[in-house]
């Protein structure tokens, strides 16, 4: 046996003597290839990672590790910390710490930390050929600093341990990690990679620290000072290494470590008594050799010769479930890991009762022992904090323009937008802060809106920018549609439905605002088909060269959500990232206008140098930094801007009736009843009595292409007071009818397209569910029954104003009528065409020869 130990080390000296000479020292295998695990897409978390085999660390045995995206490892217990304190803080805490800093691993896919542990019986070729060269590493590390003894870098302890063979090691690999936030430094690509290698005989310790030559990038974009070094959480048990707490530490890929390899450290992290405990001539001591094995790790003995023997320990076998038992001779006390309680740690704390656990936009998980907060569809965050930008990014695949001062880009629909007087098919988008319609427009300073003339623009923050700054810096452009299937763009539609929905809300709880810009007028049943989300990113005052390198940035957001037919826009600032007031006396202004008078808005702050603490004040919508708008005209007659509805993923035209303002869509595929509904809205029916049967069509188009099935009860008393509305604004067009038979046709086509409506609301509903439909003149009640002997199918009873006891029955089954003799009319808007028609006779109303 000891022969084939000397036969190692003696090959492991050319080792040795190759390696240095090289001074080149490799990365450890790391990777979902090598089998590691992964956890990645967070900010300041920290991971579980619990140990096959305990390892000693100064007089303790730990089979828990904590691994925090920030770059340290915490033993026995939880320390989350974004900034680190000064050594040896936290108190009573063991950390290990390569590289603390305030770090983000949502920047890319591959950001976040593989870990992975390997033992000797794991048997593998790979765990074979990680502990020997683990061993060499260690031998390489003992056989420098017993030739450089005068150095001070070995860190607390420099005692070397002869014929020392690995048995157990765990990779730590921190990849691709960005300065947080990573959202400002994303584009840049400026990431660090480097590893913790901890290497374990079951006695002893040793660490190294190495970092990815090139691959350590912070330097470029970053002036934090990380701390590298370890504590055992009591003074003076705490070492760091020469460079941590500088900017010198963003560097230390280009500096040659402690044992003469580039970027490259090494420490040995057991025993504080340097030999005299561990080690009786020159052998491993047989009573600690088993030091962490099982659950139990003795006490380190006080003097050399110790003795294997145990005292009888009330926590032995451990009474606490989930925590450390805490000997007091003859009783014990149990001292629980975060999430447990109860006397022995056996009851689960349920985090989510705790109130601001998570974000206000994420949905809280409870697991034993733990819990998990993810950021709700539409946002993004570690869930604790979910921005409330909308989500862009490269990893988004956002449309990226880094122009240079005064350019504008172009971002090109797949759906028309509807703005001002027209739809349009393309934006124009300013790196000052602006969105021009129709055509480009260019020019770095605001005019008094309405200015530019017959340019509708919207400018959440127009003022004289540079996107030179930095990579970082520039336009970030995507447009989500009912087209993209993607869980992102479904989503992202989702928030943008619900926060219409909320600020529609609180325009109704706070009429007396004059902060809603043009129209507060809502819009029922609003569905977001199209979200177009453009980010001002970094963005510098011009000429950038004068304030580079004071980082005095502005980030800001322009959402624009519509339906096809209404549109509102989001002005979002970055709560902190809006800096310019720290450089600059300018007074942006910020609002929107058609191109003519007297269209225009402008948010209180516009044009003032309190524009520049925009993000310190309250929007219109009682949140922080948030404004919000309705850009479309809700039908003010004094307009001319009714335009329809705009083409959309749904509709492979839109024109307009003639002589109308009713849109004539060629309604290719089903549509939603929140589509429907917004059809059936838009604008008025026209006086052309010329055109109204083709309207009356037309909502019956609209109807036989809406999806009713699987919708709620509201959306289809939405839909059918929509519907009948319209039926009611057409008849009130009746009196300029002079054609008798024009007349009589038209009210057939009404009385049938009241009954369709009837029929599939009714064919929809389960049995005892009832729409009430009321309008200005009437009120309809659609009810699913049980079918009898008379009728196959389900009916509509709709009862008629004007009459005690009397009903029109829908029967389902050929869509016909039957009703009592003594009815006097059968369709929907019952109390206009009674007063009308009353004894009248129309056999083409009634599918009988009774009179009316």
């Amino acid at each position: 046996m000891n022969l084939l130990i000397w036969v190692t080390i003696a090959s492991l000296s050319s080792f040795q003597q190759l390696s240095v000479a090289s001074n080149d020292f490799t990365s450890y295998p790391y990777g979902l290839q090598a089998g590691d695990a992964f956890f990645g897409n967070a900010n300041n978390e920290l991971v579980a990672f619990p140990l096959k085999k305990s390892i000693n660390f100064i007089n303790s045995c730990f089979k828990n590790l904590y691994v925090s995206i920030n770059g340290y490892v915490c033993l026995g217990k939880k320390y989350k910390g974004i900034y680190p304190s000064p050594f040896p803080s936290p108190q009573g805490i063991p950390i290990i710490a390569p590289f603390f800093a305030d770090a983000d691993a949502r920047g890319y896919n591959t950001s976040g930390i593989f870990m992975h542990e390997y033992l000797m019986q794991d048997n593998s070729t790979q765990a074979k050929q990680i502990l020997n060269r683990a061993t060499q590493d260690v031998f390489q590390f003992q056989n420098y600093s017993k030739n450089n003894p005068s150095t001070t870098d070995y860190g607390v302890f420099n005692g070397n341990i002869d014929q020392f063979q690995a048995n157990h090691v765990i990779v730590i690999t921190w990849q691709d990690l960005l300065p947080s936030p990573y959202t400002f430094y994303v584009t840049a690509r400026t990431t660090n990679t480097f590893q913790l290698i901890l290497i374990s005989n079951g006695v002893n310790l040793f660490s190294i620290f190495h970092y990815g030559i090139g691959k350590m990038l912070w330097y470029k974009i970053s002036i934090q000072r990380p701390t590298s070094g370890y504590s055992f959480g009591i003074s003076p048990l705490y070492h760091e290494i020469q460079y941590s707490r500088s900017t010198m530490m963003l560097r230390i890929d280009r500096f040659t470590g402690n044992f003469g390899f580039l970027s490259t450290w090494a420490f040995r992290l057991d025993s504080p008594l340097t030999n005299s405990s561990y080690m009786i001539n020159g052998d491993v001591n047989g009573c600690l050799a088993q030091a962490c094995v099982g659950s139990s790790c003795p006490q380190i003995p006080k003097h050399s010769n110790c003795s294997c023997e145990q005292e009888t320990n009330i926590c032995i076998p451990n009474p606490c479930q989930h925590g450390v038992c805490l000997n007091n001779n003859s009783t014990f006390s149990c001292l629980c890991d975060d999430g447990w309680t109860g006397a022995d740690c056996g009851t689960d704390i349920n985090e989510c009762d705790i109130e601001q656990i998570c974000s206000v936009h994420a949905n809280c998980t409870n697991f034993a022992g733990s819990y998990l907060c993810q950021c709700n569809d539409g946002y993004v965050g570690n869930g604790t904090y979910c921005e409330e930008f909308y989500p862009f990014d490269v990893i988004f695949e956002d449309i990226i323009h880094n122009g240079d001062d005064d350019s504008v880009a172009i971002l090109p629909l797949s759906d028309e937008i509807p703005f001002a007087s027209s739809c349009y098919k393309q934006l124009y988008i300013s790196i000052n802060g602006y969105v021009s319609f129709g055509k480009k427009y260019e020019q770095p300073h605001p005019l008094t809106f309405p200015s530019p003339k017959d340019i509708p623009i919207i400018a959440p923050f127009y003022s004289d920018a540079d996107a030179r700054g930095y990579k970082s810096s520039g336009i970030l452009m995507h447009e989500y549609t009912r087209k993209d299937k993607s869980s992102i763009a479904k989503g992202i539609l989702n928030r943008a439905t619900e926060d219409v929905a909320a600020f529609q809300r609180y325009m109704e709880a706070n009429p007396s605002s004059t902060n809603y810009g043009l129209f507060n007028k809502t819009v029922d049943n609003f569905n977001a088909t199209q979200v177009v989300i453009i980010t001002w990113q970094d963005l510098l005052p011009m000429p950038y060269y004068y304030y580079v390198n004071l980082r005095t940035t502005n980030t800001f957001q322009l959402v624009l959500i519509s339906n096809g037919v209404n549109l509102f826009g989001f002005f979002i600032y970055k709560i902190g990232g809006m800096l310019w007031y720290k450089v600059s006396i300018r007074r942006p202004a910020s609002g929107y206008s058609f191109g003519v008078a007297p269209y225009f808005y402008e948010i209180p702050y516009a044009r003032t140098t309190m524009m520049l603490r925009i993000d310190r004040f309250m929007g219109n919508v009682g949140q922080l930094a948030f404004w919000a708008f309705r850009l479309d005209n809700p039908d003010n007659s004094s307009m001319t801007f009714n335009i329809g509805v705009c083409k959309t993923s749904s509709y492979s035209q839109a024109t307009v009736v003639p002589g109308t303002s009713i849109p004539t869509a060629n309604l290719t595929e089903n549509v939603t009843i929140s589509t429907a509904i917004a059809l059936l809205q838009q604008s008025t029916v026209s006086a052309n009595s010329s055109t109204l049967v083709q309207q009356v069509d037309h909502i019956r188009l609209i109807l036989s292409k809406t999806e009713i099935q699987n919708s709620s009860i509201i959306e289809k008393t939405n839909l059918a007071t929509a519907y009948y509305k319209r039926l009611e604004e057409i008849y009130h067009q009746l009196g300029s009818a002079e054609n008798s038979t024009s007349t009589n046709n038209l009210i057939t086509d009404m009385v049938e397209a009241s009954n369709e409506l009837e029929a599939k609301i009714a064919n929809s509903l389960r049995v005892g569910e009832t729409v009430v439909v009321k309008t200005e003149t009437t009120e309809i009640h659609i009810t699913a029954i049980q079918p009898n002997s008379t009728f196959d199918g389900y009916k509509a009873l709709l009862p008629i104003n004007n009459s005690d006891d009397e009903s029109v029955v829908v029967n389902l089954a050929n869509n016909s009528l039957s009703r009592d003799t003594n009815i006097k009319i059968s369709i929907g808007i019952t109390q206009l065409l009674s007063q009308a028609f009353t004894g009248k006779r129309y056999d083409s109303v009634i599918s009988s020869n009774d009179a009316i």
